[in-house]
This record gives structure tokens, sequence and C-alpha cells, in this order.
């Protein structure tokens, strides 16, 4: 049996197995850039307009013939929610089996003694829309928010961060 995890990583996608391989895929995502929010990555990138932007708008071409092709040799798709198993469908035109991410319940457990603030971890990239969250928060100053996280985003947010915004790069969050 092959398992493979659908995240940008070539090898993962590209498996090739022998004919009686069972190759599972248990999929984060379809790649995004490639196929559902590419405009919205190459305009936010810069690379909707000339010689760059052709290239990138190519690539994008050839990435997605190539994922289709690898998409195509997996046997059976396993799916971290319901919204990704109907992107796959969508994206692949496969089914996908729902199997959450495995919590372990002994550790995690609900804690009654609350704090009174907000708390968002996602990388800092322009789709997840951090920058709206914080410009949200900043305009309710009694409110607090603890953002985690990094990406190329990352000093848009700050600098849309007032006095009730905590942000807290993902490298001290795990120190």
């Amino acid at each position: 049996m092959i398992w493979s995890y659908r995240r940008p990583t070539l090898l993962q996608k590209g498996v090739l197995t022998h004919a009686r391989q069972l190759h599972v895929c248990y999929c984060y995502s379809p790649m995004r850039y490639a196929w559902d929010l590419h405009h919205q990555y190459l305009r936010e990138s810069g690379l909707k307009r000339g010689i760059t932007g052709f290239i990138a708008q190519m690539v994008l071409h050839y990435i997605r013939m190539w994922d289709t092709t690898a998409a195509n040799r997996v046997d059976h798709y396993l799916a971290i929610s319901q919204y990704v198993a109907g992107r796959i469908k969508k994206t692949y035109n496969r089914e996908a089996t729902v199997i959450y991410p495995p919590v372990d319940t002994d550790t995690f457990v609900p804690h009654e003694g609350k704090k009174e603030y907000y708390l968002t971890a996602s990388r800092m990239v322009p789709y997840k829309k951090i920058d709206l969250i914080v410009e949200a928060f900043s305009g309710m100053p009694d409110k607090k928010l603890i953002v985690i996280g990094e990406g190329p985003d990352f000093h848009k947010v700050r600098s849309k961060a007032r006095r009730n915004i905590e942000l807290i790069g993902i490298s001290r969050c795990l120190s």
C-alpha cells in the first residue's frame, strides 16, 4: 500500500505504484494556487501581465495538467473535511471518504476557566484574509485578538494591528 498526502510536494503527488499496490491519498486540499484561486494568486503576486505573467500562466497550465494526471493515479481519496471532499470532487471528479484529523482527546480536553480573547492561527498569505480579521478587531478596542503565524502578509497585518491585537510569530510560539 502507498500512502500519500496531497501537499505541495511533487514526490508524494506523482508517486508511481506497481499494479498490485493500493495508493490511498489523505488529501488536505487540492492545490489552491493552481485551481480555484489561481487568478487571485497571480493578481496579488503581480503576475497578471507582461512576460512574467505569461510565463506564470503557462507554468500553472502545465502544473494543472500534471496534477490531473497524478490525481488519476490515486486509488482512493481520504479528505480531512466535507469541504475538502467537495473540492476533490470538483477538481478531480473523484469521491473522497472523510476522516477528520486525529485529536488526542486524553491530552486536549475542554478547559473550564476561559480567558477573554479571540485567537487565529494561520500562514499569513493573501487568500487567508488575516489582514481583514485584524482590521475588524482594530475597530473593536474592547476585544483582544491573538494572531499566530508568519508569511508574506506579516508586515501588512502588523501595520493594521492596534494595541488590542498581539502578533506572535510561529517560531516564538513553538519555543
